[in-house]
């Protein structure tokens, strides 16, 4: 998705060639939402953009901008309001103490990348490796030199772990496994593909469901109407089903954006709003 250089942007020319949504994949300057091109002008400075690629997780969409500034060119990435989410960074820009860690995780391997993700206050970097034996490897680290999740294989899980996962994805195809340390805990994050559909789930360490994403057509038609109403005009962004023990059975947390503001609620299994998350 990178090194193709696209020309040197003209600030308002996103409004003459910009009216629908922009496709996923390469974009030029002018494609970019009024939002994302100012915030672009800002990073680049008297730098040059090169290649610009707008990518939907889930329904999240992010716009990946390569910028070079003298010698040195690395990818920015923006939200869809312009706000700056993650940025290449090298090894010797990090805090000491993150140093420390990518260089104990990664051994004697060979570190590929370094991304420094933002999400509002919370600051984490995701490392990209190489072992000794070519395959590919990935963890991340919070700031304070923390390791915050690593990549696994389904076979490095523990017993009651893989069993729970095999037990979920049934036919699904396995994409990758995740094993994050959380403050209450270690939950292994699976993404699989699902009818052509990428999704994901979350086991916890005694092999337990802590959650699963579901789709809006998935949902019975009384959980559909409450989200519908709570929404309203905006947008929803993604639907998991919470697997803790309350009455009616575990509820759905929606994530969604009202008034362009990002809201969280709950819904009971027959359609009862249970407040925000």
């Amino acid at each position: 998705m990178r090194k193709l250089l696209a020309c040197w942007f003209l600030a308002g020319l996103g409004a003459a060639l910009f009216a629908a949504a922009p496709p996923i994949g390469t974009l030029q300057f002018g494609q970019l939402p009024p939002a994302v091109q100012k915030a672009v002008q800002m990073q680049a400075a008297n730098g040059k953009v090169g290649e610009i690629t707008r990518d939907d997780d889930n329904g999240s969409v992010n716009y990946v901008v390569e910028i070079t500034k003298g010698a040195q060119t690395r990818d920015y990435t923006f939200d869809e309001a312009g706000g700056l989410v993650g940025l290449e960074m090298a090894l010797r820009e990090l805090p000491l103490e993150v140093q420390k860690t990518i260089q104990t995780q990664a051994a004697q391997g060979t570190i590929e990348s370094v991304e420094k993700s933002i999400d509002g206050a919370a600051v984490s970097y995701d490392v990209d490796w190489k072992s000794k034996d070519g395959k590919d490897h990935s963890f991340s680290v919070l700031e304070n030199g923390k390791l915050n999740s690593v990549d696994l294989s389904l076979d490095e899980t523990p017993p009651t772990v893989k069993g729970t996962i095999g037990h979920q994805l049934g036919t699904d195809q396995l994409i990758s496994i995740s094993k994050t340390m959380e403050d209450d805990g270690v939950y292994y994050d699976v993404t699989f593909v699902s009818n052509g559909v990428e999704r994901d789930f979350s086991v916890a360490e005694n092999g337990q469901m802590d959650s699963r994403q579901v789709l809006m057509e998935e949902l019975p038609p009384s959980v559909q109407t409450t989200i519908d109403r709570t929404v309203g005009q905006g947008k929803v962004v993604r639907i998991d089903q919470i697997y803790e023990k309350r009455k009616g059975g575990p509820p759905f947390e929606i994530e969604s954006v009202v008034n362009g503001k990002p809201y969280f609620f709950l819904v009971g299994q027959k359609g009862a709003f249970l407040g925000t998350d």
